[in-house]
């Protein structure tokens, strides 16, 4: 009887040093489970900050996109690589635009009414000098001469 105790003893044992070995492989799973569950919580925490950043983004501006989509439809298929370069090409010289605009179209603008009174003056004196031109004895025969000479310069300058 003692030597089938000591075999049970011995079979007991191993059965203990398996269960050792398998309760410490359950331990690392169990940790393992807890740093990928610590872990997946974090992504979850993230991406729930980021839907709500989303939806914020969405609600702000789905109404603008909504009204702009027909216009950049249009944009799209209207317009020319050529057209929209030139647009760019405008919009680069708009500073350029703006200050000549200002310094220098502007207030001539804004002389104009008092412009207009002379510029009629000077075209009533234009009509009174070309009729005393007119008067003037002879004054068609260099009329003719000149627009021959006129006429002969321009087939030189196309030749």
């Amino acid at each position: 009887m003692v030597a089938v105790a000591d075999q049970v003893s011995r079979q007991a044992s191993g059965v203990v040093a398996v269960a050792e070995h398998v309760s410490g492989r359950a331990n690392e799973v169990v940790g393992g489970a807890a740093r990928v569950s610590e872990e997946a919580a974090a992504v979850v925490a993230l991406a729930e900050s980021t839907a709500a950043i989303a939806n914020e983004l969405i609600r702000v501006y789905e109404p603008i996109a909504l009204r702009a989509a027909p216009l950049a439809g249009r944009f799209v298929t209207e317009l020319s690589d050529e057209e929209v370069d030139a647009a760019i090409r405008l919009v680069d010289e708009l500073p350029k635009l703006t200050e000549h605009l200002i310094a220098n179209i502007l207030p001539i603008l804004g002389t104009l009414d008092r412009v207009g009174p002379d510029v009629t003056e000077l075209l009533k004196v234009t009509r009174d000098v070309r009729q005393a031109i007119v008067g003037i004895p002879g004054f068609r025969f260099f009329r003719r001469r000149g627009a021959e000479q006129i006429e002969a310069k321009q087939e030189q300058e196309e030749s």
